[in-house]
């Protein structure tokens, strides 16, 4: 990796980036020490190789911008600490864990304020994995599989709710084009051959979700 700022505290990456993006890789963490008490309720499945993909991506980033995104990376297993979830359900409350916990958070907020000075606004990526049938990329935006299936008028009520409510502002695009039109992430993901949800050729993923 070329040479980036890099953080390293309970657990946790930190690579200071120089672009308005923000990457988190939660759940492919594969640490367990044994200082940590393993968690005893929730999730515990790691979203295998999230990690490796997240530098992956952003050393493409790298190659064709010379520039790199703001990433942080969570290196502890899911049994230990499920940085998605609200402290209570991701962790023993065990000192170790919150301080990873925390510092997790902690980066991504010191990220969004270097964002934000410089920049006004920014895009904030949290990298998942999944082994769904189907194999398209799944774009989540905060929505249920449920609500995907709704009319697009019935979705519009969700706008709200979605990570990508703020997006209206800076674009000329309504709420249901920039959610699965040809000009959404997934549209534009369609036409490199990666097929994505939700789209034009799929808005909501056809097999059991979870």
């Amino acid at each position: 990796m070329t040479n980036r700022p890099i953080i390293n505290n309970n657990y946790v990456k930190y690579i200071e980036g120089s672009i308005p993006i923000i990457i988190s890789a939660p759940h492919g963490g594969v640490l367990k020490p044994k200082g940590i008490p393993n968690r005893k309720k929730g999730v515990f499945e790691i979203d295998a190789n999230t990690n490796e993909l997240t530098h992956e991506i952003i050393e493409e980033f790298f190659t064709q911008t010379n520039n790199y995104p703001h990433t942080i990376i969570m290196n502890l297993s899911r049994k230990k600490v499920d940085a998605n979830r609200d402290v209570i359900n991701a962790t023993t409350k065990h000192p170790k864990a919150l301080d990873s916990y925390n510092s997790f958070h902690n980066c991504i907020k010191e990220a969004r304020i270097k964002v934000d000075k410089k920049f006004q606004k920014g895009l904030y990526i949290d990298i998942h994995g999944q082994s769904h049938k189907h194999k398209h990329i799944e774009f989540g935006y905060l929505l249920f599989n449920d609500t995907l299936k709704l009319s697009n008028e019935e979705i519009k009520e969700h706008q709200k709710v979605s990570s990508i409510k703020t997006l209206g502002n800076f674009s000329k695009h309504c709420f249901i084009e920039q959610l699965k039109g040809e000009t959404s992430l997934s549209g534009l993901m369609n036409k490199r051959e990666f097929k994505s949800i939700p789209s034009l050729d799929m808005p909501y993923a056809k097999c059991q979700m979870w």
